[in-house]
């Protein structure tokens, strides 16, 4: 236990009660088969560090202590169909699922907070925490904007310019800070889905595998000074600027612009093509005679096609890295020949 934090010989592990009711089935001879689950899963027990009177504590941190419960409640369905006709045949499968996390109860604990992300009971684990944009400065008017108490609000202590971001002044003080974060979105998809597709006829065979989920949203984090944070995108064409009011991004040069805000929180919904497979299996009567039962030659790739509205980065990212913090999936080809003796 670290030197700052009061420690706490009481501690156990998390405890975990699942529910979970599903069916499976199968129809037309065996050729479609359907499972589906829902299940609710309450962890409670989970280690938070709880308000604590200065008296008892003092300048050390509170102890962790066996206080929070976390639900995650979700549903999964996955069905599959394969048919055969002569020489033909082919498969179909899909899966969707999705899941709701939330924090149901804290104990009155103290908010962990990061970066970019907060625990809070009544929302997810790792929820989006930070500024919340509404907009750019783009005219006086903007720019003289005041609280209820008609004082001009400023950002840090100090006046922005044109094409800064503008954030809301959630404490109504008149001067923007870290005080005025708030929960901003969530980091857990509406849904994920894949689904696979094959056939083959005579030696040729075909799969493919799509990934995807929907309902997502990733900070897609530029900065907006020229510094360690790599080349710029072609997006900062469409800077702001006297020539270009209405630009969407904002104004280089001021660090202000790179707060973590729900600007930079981008719709990253996506759907990847991360496999496909093309074979082909020499007949066996081609191979009587050279002490071969089998040869099948094939191409493959992975990452090969991506469909997603978020620009200048890999879908699958973590949330909150830059452009050269993670690399991206690399999209690969290979070739190779099976041999049965």
């Amino acid at each position: 236990m670290a030197d700052n934090i009061v420690a706490n010989d009481k501690i156990k592990w998390e405890t975990t009660t699942i529910t979970d009711v599903g069916f499976d089935a199968s129809f037309w001879k065996g050729r479609i088969s359907i499972t589906f689950d829902w299940y609710n899963k309450l962890t409670s027990d989970i280690l938070l560090k709880l308000a604590m009177p200065y008296t008892y504590i003092g300048f050390l941190d509170a102890p962790l202590q066996n206080a929070g419960k976390v639900q995650n409640r979700g549903w999964e369905l996955s069905a599959n169909y394969f048919d055969h006709k002569g020489d033909f045949s082919w498969n179909v499968g899909f899966n969707l699922s999705s899941v709701r996390n939330k924090i149901v109860d804290d104990s009155g604990g103290i908010d962990q907070k990061w970066e970019t992300t907060i625990n809070r009971e009544g929302y997810p684990i790792g929820a989006y925490y930070g500024l919340k944009a509404i907009g750019i400065y783009r005219t006086e008017a903007d720019l003289n904007r005041t609280n209820s108490k008609g004082e001009v609000i400023k950002q840090d202590g100090t006046m922005p310019a044109l094409g800064d971001i503008m954030y809301e002044d959630t404490d109504d003080s008149g001067n923007v800070t870290s005080d005025d974060r708030v929960i901003i979105g969530n980091p857990f998809p509406k849904m994920s889905y894949s689904f696979n597709l094959g056939f083959s006829w005579k030696g040729i065979d075909v799969s493919t595998f799509w990934q995807g989920v929907a309902g997502i949203y990733r900070y897609n984090w530029s900065q907006a000074t020229i510094s360690n944070g790599g080349n710029m995108t072609t997006e900062w064409l469409d800077r702001w600027s006297e020539g270009n009011p209405n630009g969407s991004m904002p104004r280089l040069g001021n660090t202000e612009n790179e707060v973590y805000s729900s600007f930079w929180l981008k719709k990253s919904d996506y759907l990847r093509l991360k496999n496909m497979e093309i074979g082909y299996t020499f007949p066996a009567h081609w191979l009587k005679g050279i002490g071969v039962q089998n040869v099948r030659f094939y191409v493959a790739g992975t990452n090969l096609l991506t469909f997603t509205p978020l620009k200048n980065y890999d879908p699958e990212k973590s949330s909150g890295d830059m452009r050269n913090d993670v690399h991206p999936n690399t999209r690969t080809y290979s070739f190779g020949v099976n041999v049965k003796f």
